[in-house]
């Protein structure tokens, strides 16, 4: 009896100690590789037969995969031989090789923001880029950095802006196997549509003042609108958004300056121009009034110098006619006769006689005896 119990503590030692080396030499050989497979912790890992998928591995604390979606739940609820080994050793059952099972692999460029961020660096150099490299494992989290260039805001201002993304894998199968490899692209083009709807309603200096951390007005807004775009598409959801840099074109800056500018001093001159004319009317309007008025002033001083002349004209021709021996009363009616010739003679002219004007001013005609010399 003491025996047997010795053998079997023996026998159970050996498959506790030969087992596992057993498993690590097969491993190392590369045959235990044909059959099993190994995933880090957050990741997930894909199993084919030919070309179509037959299992979908997840290894992420607190996660199960149900019904092709990744959601909350106990890893450890599920029994059996195959999760005892992927608790105790950490392998995933592939299968043989020979019925065509085969872990999925998929092609991956990994990128990441540079290390030295800086404003004056060209915009293409804000991302660093490894080569294409053939991957068996997808990150259930995974970050990626998005150039969004030429991002045009309302007052024509242009910038670059370098977007920081967070993705989170919601059903594995539908990024892989639907969208395949060129879900990468597709995601930051959703993001990047995302980022120049929500510029293009703001000026350069609103986007200035903007929360663009994770979290702010603008992270909470893009993430809504490209979720709505790519959680049933892709079986993916961006859970977080910032911007850690972006450069603003001065070029298009400072012609959007001087555009205001420019406007700003047309007005101006416009105005100006306007107050010079309407000034120059009043000035203009006021001559011509000033003008009329010392035309009539003159019109009618005129007419009373004639009028006066005139009848300056009768007192002399009358003293004449009487000088010569006329009538007194005959040499008034001669002298007005005289008046009328001149009238009759110049028909615009204004003045008239003394008797056709019935004119009431006394001409005092001299009283006293002249004389004729003797011829």
């Amino acid at each position: 009896m003491t025996d047997g119990l010795i053998i079997l503590g023996d026998l159970v030692l050996f498959i506790i100690i030969m087992v596992p080396l057993l498993l690590g030499i097969a491993w190392k050989t590369g045959y235990l590789r044909t059959l099993f497979t190994t995933i880090e912790t957050g990741n997930i890992k894909f199993v084919d037969a030919g070309e179509t998928n037959v299992k979908t591995y997840i290894n992420i604390p607190g996660k199960i995969l149900q019904g092709g979606e990744i959601i909350n739940g106990n890893p450890d609820a599920k029994k059996g031989l195959m999760r005892w080994i992927q608790k105790k050793f950490g392998f995933y059952w592939v299968g043989f090789a020979f019925l065509g099972r085969k872990v999925h692999t998929f092609s991956l460029i990994k990128e990441r923001e540079s290390r030295e961020l800086k404003p004056n660096m060209e915009p293409s150099a804000w991302i660093e880029r490894e080569q294409a490299k053939p991957s068996e494992e997808l990150r259930w989290k995974f970050p990626r950095p998005v150039l969004v260039p030429d991002v045009k805001f309302q007052d024509n201002i242009e910038a670059n802006i370098l977007v920081l993304c967070k993705f989170e894998v919601l059903r594995p199968t539908v990024l892989m196997y639907i969208q395949k490899g060129s879900f990468f692209e597709n995601l930051i083009s959703f993001v990047r549509s995302g980022m120049v709807n929500y510029c293009k309603e703001m000026s350069a200096d609103m986007f200035k003042s903007s929360n663009l951390l994770d979290g702010g007005d603008m992270s909470t807004k893009i993430r809504l609108a490209v979720n709505d775009r790519i959680e049933d598409e892709f079986g993916v959801r961006l859970t977080g958004l910032a911007v850690p840099i972006y450069n603003m074109s001065r070029l298009a800056e400072e012609e959007a300056l001087e555009a205001a500018e420019l406007a700003r001093l047309n007005g101006l001159a416009t105005i100006a121009t306007a107050e010079a004319n309407a000034r120059a009317i009043v000035v203009k309007a006021n001559a011509d009034a000033e003008a009329k008025l010392i035309d009539a002033k003159a019109e009618a001083e005129a007419d009373q110098i004639r009028a006066v002349a005139s009848v300056a004209d009768v007192v002399v021709t009358a003293r004449t006619f009487k000088e010569l021996g006329a009538d007194p009363n005959i040499a008034v009616q001669q002298a007005s006769g005289v008046g009328r010739a001149t009238r009759f003679a110049d028909p615009s002219s204004k003045v008239t006689t003394l008797v056709d004007g019935q004119s009431n001013v006394a001409l005092p005609l001299p009283q006293k005896q002249v004389v004729l010399a003797e011829r």
